[in-house]
């Protein structure tokens, strides 16, 4: 490779630029000069520095190409600060598209009505579970609770109560979980509470629970106040089940429970 003063001293016959090797500049190149890399952007400014300290030599002071190349100079310089300028604003958009993207994702997977995780986040964390529990032999519980008449609701109270409904009920739920269990709306008057490491003897404490308390309660979507009953459906997934069966089970005890007379839960 020629010297840099070489380089410019050969310009006339070869025809290259003075701050390149063969026409291209080596420490330009997108896998030596990569501008997040600092150590691409060393190897520029040292070339930079070694080509003004060649411009600086006395022996070129009558070169007719010196003006040339001090100009050539300061364009390199102005170059070298906007490819760093462009480093920093790439840096800054990676940045927001990483926190973009991450909130995508989160919402992806959160019901943008009662802010609790969505069947999709629910069949995520369902398969885990069932994964978990084929690996370790360990139990879970589900309950499915569904909202009594809720078609009802909506024609009588309008589709905004119904929704206001939806997320006293969401809250309420919530209550009744551990911070390992998981409650979700499964679908449009449907939640789904996964408690984790649970048998069918502690579900059913909960099941009991949420169906007495939601009875009790006196919503205040409408005044002076709407009153609803769920009926819910239990059961304790076994190493041996299928999830989809296990999910139909459930499904087919909310059915029941509800042909039974409703406000009530049933074990699969």
């Amino acid at each position: 490779m020629c010297s840099q003063e070489e380089r410019i001293k050969n310009y006339n016959i070869t025809g290259a630029s003075p701050l390149s090797d063969q026409g291209r500049p080596p420490c330009l190149t997108p896998r030596e000069y990569p501008m997040k890399d600092p150590a691409g952007k060393d190897a520029v400014r040292k070339e930079l520095l070694h080509f003004e300290r060649v411009l600086q030599d006395a022996a070129l002071a009558d070169n007719i190409l010196l003006p040339h190349m001090q100009r050539l100079l300061v364009l390199a310089r102005n170059l070298e600060c906007h490819c760093e300028r462009l480093a920093k604003k790439n840096q800054q958009l990676e940045s927001h598209l990483t926190d973009y993207t991450s909130y995508l994702n989160q919402a992806s997977r959160i019901d943008l009505l009662t802010r609790l995780p969505n069947r999709r986040d629910l069949s995520e964390r369902l398969v885990r579970e069932d994964s978990r529990s084929q690996r370790h032999w360990r139990t879970f519980s589900l309950i499915l609770v569904n909202l009594d008449d809720f078609s009802q609701i909506n024609e009588i109270h309008g589709f905004n109560a119904g929704d206001e409904l939806l997320v006293e009920v969401a809250c309420q739920l919530q209550g009744f979980v551990r911070s390992e269990d998981v409650c979700g709306r499964w679908s449009g008057d449907e939640f789904l509470i996964i408690l984790a490491e649970t048998g069918m003897e502690g579900a059913l404490i909960v099941a009991e629970k949420v169906v007495k308390s939601i009875a009790m309660t006196e919503f205040r979507v409408d005044r002076p106040g709407l009153r609803t009953t769920v009926s819910a459906a239990l059961g304790n997934f076994r190493p041996d089940q299928g999830m989809h069966e296990f999910l139909a089970a459930l499904d087919r005890g909310v059915q029941q429970a509800k042909r039974e007379g409703k406000n009530r839960c049933v074990i699969i």
